[in-house]
């Protein structure tokens, strides 16, 4: 096999978000493989640095310093194709397929991957969302989305002419045994204060699971446009002493393991890797059914509940009977550890390995 030269364009490498995160796992994992090398470029690096560390053998650049506009950005994407003598670029954000895509019929052999990172039923922001999608099943050689229901939904709602794949988002994980706390009354929820995460919807269920119990206490991670928001709206309902603001940190993991439950109130998610981390440490976890990915990981009533959307007294309920529940929150916690394998980073890997080997 001829080497190929692989190009992950993301946003901004600066940031600490899942995207972020998922860029930094997968070119570490593929630089490892002789066939491939590997490079990651950043739209923009605000805060001039690296949040996840990347491999010696990956190579980070940064294309704008500046925000920029479209037609100068293609071209220094063009600029930077053409000096690195890029094989296959993989948008790990649809969005981007504006700035790469035009690129194709400058470069032939060019092949561009669209790799969708939110729930097909989110807009992205963006008014033409629908557009832009609709450009990237056509001219995309592969577009991969987080789970079978987003591939379903856009076979059936779009015209799709490239290869469509479910690709889910992997966790690192050994199979080590349950150490669940059955003394912690910790309830967990991680992530960026966007609106579409719903830190808003959680604090209304705090506010009727913790009047009742108020020796538990919710611990919020993660920081965001909404954060100011939602933390006048903690102070307004007299929560503060209740929920804790507990910022970014980078060793969540160590905090998933003081926890007792973790709950997510986001209205949609695309995949939600919280879920996936809380389920390797063992937590109980509660969420929306949102489409499409809180059902892929959990298994309603076996490790966790699904809650319709967005009945806050429901999952209120369920966030209060497994607090009066020692027996049950173990067997959940338990559970929530096991099946695995379908998330591992190596299945992850291999899928990769065979979907580059394609192009």
């Amino acid at each position: 096999m001829v080497s190929k030269r692989i190009c992950f364009f993301e946003g901004d490498m600066s940031r600490g978000g899942g995207t972020e995160r998922l860029t930094s796992i997968t070119a570490n994992k593929l630089a490892q493989n002789a066939d491939y090398t590997i490079v990651v470029l950043s739209l923009l690096n605000e805060k001039n640095g690296l949040y996840f560390p990347l491999d010696e053998n990956v190579n980070h650049y940064v294309l704008c310093n500046k925000p920029s506009n479209k037609f100068a950005i293609i071209n220094k994407l063009k600029a930077f194709i053409q000096k690195y003598k890029i094989d296959i670029i993989v948008n790990v954000d649809i969005i981007l397929g504006i700035y790469s895509l035009p690129l194709k019929l400058k470069f032939r052999n060019l092949a561009v991957i669209s790799w969708e990172q939110f729930s097909t039923s989110n807009d992205l922001g963006i008014s033409w969302s629908k557009y832009l999608r609709q450009v990237c099943l056509l001219y995309s050689n592969i577009y991969l989305v987080l789970t079978d229901g987003d591939r379903k939904y856009l076979n059936k709602k779009f015209k799709v002419k490239c290869s469509l794949r479910t690709l889910y988002n992997p966790i690192e994980y050994a199979n080590e045994p349950c150490t669940y706390d059955l003394t912690s009354k910790i309830i967990i929820t991680a992530g960026n204060f966007f609106y579409t995460k719903g830190f808003d919807i959680a604090v209304d269920v705090a506010k009727l699971v913790l009047t009742k119990h108020s020796d538990w206490k919710w611990y919020f991670y993660g920081d965001g446009v909404e954060y100011e928001a939602v933390k006048k709206k903690v102070q307004d309902l007299s929560l503060l002493d209740s929920i804790r603001f507990c910022g970014r940190v980078s060793n969540i993991e160590e905090q998933y393991k003081k926890g007792a439950l973790y709950v997510m109130t986001s209205r949609n998610e695309g995949f939600g890797l919280v879920l996936l981390e809380a389920k390797k440490n063992h937590l109980p976890t509660i969420a929306f059914d949102v489409p499409y990915g809180p059902a892929t990981i959990i298994e309603n009533g076996i490790s966790g509940y699904l809650i319709k959307p967005f009945d806050i007294g429901d999952m209120a309920d369920k966030i209060e009977h497994l607090i009066s529940n020692d027996l049950l929150r173990l067997k959940f916690a338990e559970q929530a550890g096991k099946n695995l394998d379908t998330f591992s980073i190596d299945s992850f890997i291999r899928k990769w390995d065979n979907i580059l080997r394609g192009l």
